[in-house]
């Protein structure tokens, strides 16, 4: 988790850099989406930010900062597994990782069958794979910033509001 201290003064530094000044809500959904970051890699991408950007950033591109974007990484991830294929090894990716995983998805099922492929059958599953990776991408995005507790339901809500009206009613 980043430390509070360290995230203010870095967003206030960014509210500077590009002329935008965040309300506190909006700071405390920036914290709880960027919270699997280490200070140091916030600080990192902070600065990286602030160096290259010209907008002020959306809580993912902390994340792109630091790894790059999907395409990239959906890019370096085919290139390896290529060049792994035509080289020989004996296992182009790794038991239980997220490129075998989708390899094999792509493929249909046999990621080793990539050795073999004519170009126009490889050039499909690089595509499917590509679309994948970046599917793959959101999912764990969309999980990372489920909140911890639920929202109230609008019941719940309506309730709590018909209490503090009568809590109101009261008072005055």
């Amino acid at each position: 988790m980043i430390d509070l201290t360290v995230f203010v003064a870095r967003m206030i530094i960014l509210e500077e850099r590009f002329g935008r000044k965040l309300g506190q809500a909006v700071q405390l959904e920036y914290r709880e989406c960027l919270d699997a970051l280490s200070t140091e890699d916030f600080i990192t991408a902070s600065k990286l930010i602030f160096a290259r950007d010209t907008f002020f950033p959306s809580p993912i591109r902390f994340l792109e900062a630091l790894n790059g974007d999907v395409e990239t990484q959906a890019l370096e991830a085919w290139t390896q597994i290529m060049v792994k294929a035509a080289s020989g090894a004996e296992f182009i990716t790794e038991s239980g990782s997220k490129e075998r995983r989708i390899l094999n998805v792509a493929s249909g099922g046999n990621g080793s069958a990539v050795r073999t492929m004519e170009p126009f059958a490889l050039e499909r599953v690089e595509k499917k794979f590509m679309k994948l990776w970046a599917a793959d991408d959101r999912k764990q995005a969309l999980e990372a910033a489920k909140p911890a507790q639920a929202l109230p339901s609008a019941q719940q809500a309506s309730q709590v509001l018909k209490q503090i009206g009568a809590s109101f009613k009261r008072v005055s």
